[in-house]
């Protein structure tokens, strides 16, 4: 008894320390915070402006996840509802992407010049650079330079390139929205040259194998057709149920064709009065489970079908 009291004082006695030094930590933690806060208001103050110190002070509380201290398990949510916050999160992202292009050097001095924030989002890396008391503009391959007091000449300067690059920028959309219309017809042609094809191989068979044949082929045609049309996130979601259906479907093929084990599963004809939902009931009650592992079936599996 004396033993287990003696350890119970112990754990005790470890937790009161631990805990003391956590809250100790937090607290160093938060005063980091709220020096770093009340250090923007300070920036802000005496610049009135945006500024390289303002977007470095964020970026450390995001990077080091000082906003946790603050109750705070995100940093957008640190930014979008924290009393001190300076501005929203979505203004934060599109501010430190000027940011990054830019450099901080270039970003303090645009910052109060009165460029609009959607003119310096136009400016690409390499466009605008400061050494020493000169701004030096690069416009396509022809570099400009003034002095940085010299405001006015190179900040209608900087206007100028900044529209140069969003007129090249619609010039670019517009390029690629051709190419992308032009893949799309390519696309569309082939795969009308592809249903052809199938068309005249059933025509000169003119049986219903030939038929359903070419039906299979235009319904590939028709899920790569739609596949490609996917966003990058959604394909990825949808390809491994997919496979592993395509899967499942050619080892019932290769069964049905006598290359498979175990007897092939027969799926009837639809009736006249048969809906196509019926129909597809029908059939996939016919498919046996015990053939098709449908847990261990993946797009593996599929790939090398």
């Amino acid at each position: 008894m004396q033993g287990t009291e003696l350890e119970k004082i112990q754990n005790e006695a470890d937790e009161i320390v631990t805990s003391a030094i956590q809250s100790d930590s937090q607290q160093s933690a938060l005063n980091e915070l709220f020096f770093r806060l009340g250090g923007l208001d300070v920036i802000q103050t005496l610049a009135n402006n945006l500024n390289a110190a303002l977007i470095v002070n964020l970026q450390r509380i995001r990077d080091e996840e000082q906003y946790r201290v603050a109750g705070f398990n995100r940093f957008d949510d640190f930014m979008d509802n924290h009393p001190r916050s300076p501005m929203a999160y979505k203004k934060f992202n599109y501010i430190e992407g000027i940011f990054k292009t830019v450099g901080p050097d270039v970003f303090d001095v645009l910052s109060g010049s009165g460029l609009s924030l959607r003119q310096q989002k136009l400016l690409e890396r390499g466009d605008v650079e400061i050494d020493g008391d000169e701004i030096i503009i690069n416009h396509d391959g022809e570099i400009i330079s003034f002095e940085i007091t010299n405001r006015r000449e190179w900040l209608d300067s900087i206007k100028v390139l900044a529209k140069a690059n969003a007129e090249k920028s619609a010039k670019l959309d517009r390029q690629k929205e051709k190419i992308d219309r032009h893949d799309t017809e390519k696309r569309e042609i082939y795969a009308e040259l592809d249903k052809a094809r199938a068309a005249r191989a059933a025509e000169v068979s003119g049986d219903e194998h030939s038929m359903a044949l070419a039906s299979l082929g235009f319904a590939f045609v028709a899920l790569r057709e739609q596949a490609a049309r996917l966003s990058d996130a959604d394909r990825a979601a949808r390809r491994d149920n997919v496979l592993e259906i395509l899967a499942g479907q050619m080892q019932l093929t290769r069964e049905a064709y006598g290359s498979g084990p175990g007897r092939a599963n027969v799926i009837p004809a639809p009736a006249e009065t048969q809906s196509f939902d019926d129909y597809v009931t029908a059939g996939l009650a016919a498919i046996d489970l015990d053939v098709i592992d449908v847990d261990d079936n993946d797009a593996e599996l599929a790939a090398a079908l």
